[in-house]
C-alpha cells in the first residue's frame, strides 16, 4: 500500500457508495429496513 493511501476499514464497497450512511440509505429505500434491523428480524434468527 503506498504511503498516504487511506485504509478503507468498512466492508461496504467504496466504489459503489461514498459513505456507510449512503449505503444504509439505499438499503432502507430498497427493503424498508436499516441493515441492522433487517438482520435482527425474527426470520433471520
Amino acid at each position: 500500500m503506498p504511503i498516504g493511501t487511506p485504509k478503507i476499514s468498512s466492508s461496504v464497497p467504496h466504489e459503489l457508495y461514498q459513505s456507510a450512511s449512503a449505503f444504509i440509505s439505499m438499503f432502507r429505500k430498497a427493503l424498508g429496513y436499516t441493515p441492522q434491523r433487517y438482520l435482527r428480524r425474527p426470520e433471520c434468527a
